[in-house]
C-alpha cells in the first residue's frame, strides 16, 4: 500500500471526511484490520483564510510548498490537497515535491464524463468559481464546460462556506439557499453540479435536483484510494523529481551565497523593501536601531530556479535553518564572508521576498568534518549526513572545477546557522 500525504485543515471538517472515507474504503477493500497509510499536515486555517481575503496568495503558496515538502520527507508517495481552492497551486506543489499530485478536478471531471455531462455547474468558494485553475482543467482535460452562479450568488455561497460550513454550522436556511443556487444552474443547462468545495457535500444531498451532484470530497478520496492500492504512478504532468533535477545541476542541497545573489543586475523587487520595512516596524528601541545599523542583503539559495524556490520555501517554513558555502569559492569571488548577526532578506528566483533571516552562528570546518547535526539543520533531502555529503560533494566539486580549484575532503566549508525573524 502506498502512503499518501494529505494537506488538510482547510477546513478540518472536510479533512475529517477524507480520513473517514479513506480508512473505511481501505478496510472494505483489503479486509481485516487494514487501514490507510496516511501522513497528515493539518494547517491552522485561520491564517490562510486571512491571507486569502487580503490577496496574499504568494505567502499561501510558499507555506503550502513547505508543508508538502515536509510530507515528502515524512514518507508520502503522493500529495492529496484536501480542499478545492488550494488546487490553484497544484503545479507548484508538483514541481517542488516531484510527487504525483492527485488533482481533485480530475476526479470530478472523470465522474462527470462517465455520466455523459458536457456542461456542469460549479459551486465553491468565490476563488474557485471565479478562477480558471478549476474550470480550465475540466475544459482542457475532459472537454467539459462550466457554469457558475451570478456574482451576488457567488458571494452568498462563499459566505455560507466560510461563515458556517467551515465552522461546523449547517442551518436549514443555508441548505435551502444552496439548493436554490444549484437549481438555478440546472435551469441554465447544467447537466450536473460539481460541489467544488469539500465542505459543500456536508450540507447538500444528491437527489435535490433532476441532475446529479458530483461530491468532490468522496470522488477525490476514492481516486486517492485507487492510487494507494493500485498500480504504481509516476510524477504527474511529466515533472521530474527534484532529486533527479538536482543531480544534473549539482544544486540540490547546496546554497552558495556568492553564487546566488538575487537577479544580479536587475532592479530589486519592491517586495524586498516592503518586507524589510515590515520587519523594522515590528521592532522598537535599541533592537530597531541595531537592525537599521546592520542593514540587510537580499539573496536566494542556489543558482537555478527550482532549487532557489524550493529551499526558500523550506527556510520560510522553518525546515531549513542552515546553509553551507565553499570558503575557497567565496574568497575567489571576492565576496565578504557572512558573520553572526547579519540580516538577510531571502528571495525566490524572481527576486520576490520570502522572509528575513538572522545569522546566528558561523563555523568553518573541513568538508569531511561536517556532522549529522548540521546536515539535519540544513534541512534538505532526507536530512541525513549521507545525503548532505553526496549532494554537496557534487555541487562543490563542480563549483571548484569551474573556478580552477581542487576539491577534496580537506576543503574548508563555511557552515552558517540562521533563524527566521520575519514573518514571525
Amino acid at each position: 500500500m502506498r502512503a499518501i500525504g494529505i494537506l488538510g485543515g482547510m477546513s478540518w471538517e472536510s479533512t475529517a471526511e477524507y480520513y473517514r472515507i479513506l480508512n473505511e474504503e481501505v478496510a472494505r477493500r483489503a479486509g481485516g484490520l487494514s487501514s490507510a497509510r496516511l501522513y497528515l499536515a493539518s494547517v491552522d486555517f485561520s491564517g490562510y483564510a486571512s491571507r486569502m481575503r487580503e490577496g496574499r496568495w504568494d505567502e499561501i503558496r510558499l507555506a503550502l510548498v513547505g508543508e508538502a515538502l515536509a510530507l515528502k520527507r515524512a514518507g508520502a508517495e503522493a500529495i492529496l490537497v484536501a480542499t478545492n481552492t488550494m488546487h490553484r497551486f497544484a503545479p507548484e506543489l508538483e514541481a517542488a515535491t516531484g510527487l504525483p499530485l492527485l488533482h481533485i478536478a480530475d476526479a470530478a471531471g472523470a465522474a462527470a464524463r462517465a455520466r455523459g455531462a458536457a456542461r456542469v455547474g460549479l459551486l465553491g468558494t468565490r476563488y474557485t468559481m471565479e478562477g480558471d485553475f478549476y474550470s480550465g482543467r475540466l475544459r482542457e482535460r475532459f472537454g467539459i464546460g462550466t457554469l457558475v452562479p451570478p456574482e451576488a450568488e457567488r458571494r452568498e455561497v462563499d459566505a455560507v462556506i466560510f461563515d458556517e460550513l467551515c465552522r461546523g454550522v449547517f442551518s436549514d436556511s443555508s441548505r435551502a439557499r444552496l439548493r436554490a443556487v444549484a437549481r438555478g444552474l440546472e435551469e441554465r443547462g447544467a447537466e450536473g453540479v460539481v460541489l467544488g468545495c469539500t465542505e459543500l457535500p456536508l450540507a447538500m444531498d444528491d437527489g435535490d435536483l433532476g441532475v446529479p451532484y458530483f461530491d468532490t470530497t468522496r470522488l477525490h478520496a476514492l481516486a486517492a484510494l485507487d492510487f494507494m492500492l493500485g498500480a504504481a504512478a509516476g510524477p504527474v504532468s511529466g515533472i521530474a523529481s527534484p532529486d533527479a533535477a538536482h543531480a544534473g545541476s549539482g544544486g540540490a542541497a547546496a546554497a552558495s551565497q556568492a553564487a546566488s545573489q538575487a537577479a544580479a543586475g536587475k532592479p530589486e523587487d519592491p517586495s524586498v523593501a516592503a518586507m524589510w520595512a515590515a520587519y523594522l516596524g515590528s521592532l522598537s528601541g535599541e533592537a530597531r536601531a541595531r537592525a537599521e545599523r546592520r542593514g540587510h542583503t537580499a539573496w536566494h539559495f542556489c543558482a537555478d530556479k527550482a532549487n532557489a524556490d524550493e529551499l526558500g520555501a523550506l527556510a520560510l517554513a522553518g525546515l531549513k535553518r542552515g546553509t553551507a558555502t565553499s570558503l575557497r569559492a567565496l574568497e575567489r569571488g571576492g565576496e565578504p564572508a557572512p558573520a553572526a548577526g547579519d540580516l538577510s532578506v531571502i528571495v525566490d528566483w524572481e527576486g520576490r521576498a520570502l522572509c528575513v533571516i538572522e545569522t546566528e552562528r558561523i563555523a568553518i570546518r573541513r568538508f569531511d568534518d561536517v556532522d549529522e547535526a548540521f546536515a539535519a539543520r540544513e534541512g534538505e533531502g532526507d536530512g541525513s549526513l549521507a545525503y548532505w555529503r553526496d549532494a554537496h560533494r557534487r555541487y562543490f566539486g563542480a563549483e571548484h572545477a569551474a573556478l580552477g580549484l581542487p576539491f577534496d575532503g580537506e576543503a574548508p566549508v563555511l557552515c552558517e546557522e540562521f533563524g527566521v525573524v520575519w514573518p514571525r
